[in-house]
């Protein structure tokens, strides 16, 4: 069922929120989810999660969880370094080059993509969405997360003699291609000498500026952060100043779809290459199809005789 007033009071609340980000100068970073029941967390951690769940652990019960999760992330980076080398491009073979590239081939990482793109972060909220459940988009202020996790730790750095600038700063953190293990983003990456000892605490999320762009990335103004060692999804980490879900109820499924029509970028348009082209081009002439059939169907029922008027047999009134 549609519901126009719903779907207005979305983007009257999505615009207010980016309008005060804005104003405060920060840029406004978007998350689309085909299930609000889905939390804002890395695949690295969903998957530690999950594989504790399959043995029947609770994950909450047990203080060597971030050892496991440290010692996958190591394993499947060395193991993809080694087996995917020679697939990879030369500005794939950094060291943060690598992580991208798995993250892009859909490899477990602590990463979490984001888009500057509202309509693009509707799209994957859409993307595998059942018309009958809620969706949700979550809106995240960088720079005000980077403040507050470099505030938080700037303490917890210094208690433990710690060999790294962490003062607080309204900035994204740039990835290059050099790998310095005195920067903070450096212990995010298993490669670093401290990846396996480094403290929960001491190791929050953090908004990165990569700089390996790919024509899937471009398109879609892809954003990243890097998420922390802690299990805490980061609608709990973060208040509503730096973090924003909005949950998409079930009955705007159809203005969702509505909206995504108007802004006239399908699957090609985010994912530029072969494949979803042929898929768009499977959904274009789909629907023309089924509007061409429509109207002359419409046509056909508008133009039969009328039998009380011409006085026409029954019979010579059928196709």
């Amino acid at each position: 069922m549609k519901n126009t007033s719903k779907w207005q009071e979305i983007l009257d609340e999505v615009q207010q929120w980016q309008k005060q980000t804005r104003e405060q100068g920060h840029p406004v970073w978007y998350r689309g989810h085909s299930s609000a029941q889905w939390v804002a967390q890395s695949s690295l951690h969903r998957h530690i999660i999950d594989c504790y769940k399959q043995v029947g652990i609770n994950i909450d019960d047990d203080p060597h969880k971030t050892i496991a999760l440290r010692s996958v992330y190591l394993t499947l980076y060395r193991k993809f370094k080694a087996r995917a080398w020679r697939f990879l491009d030369p500005s794939e073979r950094s060291p943060w080059g690598i992580i991208f590239s798995m993250q892009h081939h859909g490899l477990h990482t602590l990463l979490l993509d984001w888009t500057e793109s509202f309509a693009c972060a509707l799209y994957f909220a859409q993307q595998g969405r059942q018309a009958e459940c809620d969706a949700a988009i979550y809106l995240l202020n960088p720079e005000g997360l980077n403040y507050e996790s470099f505030k938080a730790l700037r303490e917890v750095y210094k208690q433990r003699d710690l060999d790294c600038d962490v003062s607080p700063e309204e900035q994204l953190i740039a990835l290059d291609e050099s790998f310095d293990e005195k920067n903070y983003s450096s212990y995010f990456h298993p490669q670093h000498s401290q990846f396996g000892s480094i403290a929960a605490d001491a190791c929050r999320t953090v908004a990165v500026a990569p700089f390996l762009s790919n024509p899937r990335m471009l398109a879609q103004r892809a954003a990243f952060t890097l998420c922390g060692l802690s299990f805490q999804p980061l609608e709990e980490q973060f208040d509503g100043r730096i973090l924003k879900k909005i949950t998409l109820p079930a009955e705007t499924y159809q203005d969702s779809q509505e909206f995504l029509d108007l802004v006239g970028i399908g699957h090609f348009g985010y994912f530029p290459d072969i494949v979803n082209l042929v898929r768009d081009l499977k959904e274009e002439t789909y629907r023309e199809l089924k509007n061409i059939i429509l109207l002359q169907t419409d046509t056909r029922l508008n133009h039969r005789p009328n039998t009380r008027s011409t006085g026409a047999a029954p019979s010579e009134c059928f196709d």
